[in-house]
């Protein structure tokens, strides 16, 4: 009987109890990297400070005023893993940008 890696991954976690971790728990991860003066809030330069990864945290500030609450930030997270992944750039994008930069003389 053949066993695929996701399946293997699946028994893993029924074994050993384990689960995807909440929107929740992923927040307040994240908080507890970014939030260096502990004031419950990521100000711009908090989550700047977080590098590259950190840039999407931005999007969760509904609210316009320039810091990401736990609330918000759950509610980001939540929206996140509800729509899934961003899809792939089309492959109709792609063939055009490629075929603009290709010099084709006969």
């Amino acid at each position: 009987m053949e066993t695929s890696a996701v399946g293997q991954s699946t028994s893993i976690q029924s074994m050993l109890g384990t689960k995807p971790p909440s929107a929740k728990e992923m927040a307040s991860h994240i908080f507890d990297d970014l939030d260096t003066n502990k004031d419950g809030k990521l100000s711009a330069d908090e989550i700047e400070a977080g590098g590259d990864r950190a840039k999407k945290v931005l999007e969760a500030d509904t609210d316009g005023d320039g810091t990401v609450t736990m609330d918000e930030l759950v509610n980001q997270i939540t929206t996140d893993m509800e729509n899934g992944p961003p899809p792939p750039p089309s492959s109709e994008n792609a063939t055009s940008d490629n075929q603009s930069t290709l010099d084709v003389t006969a």
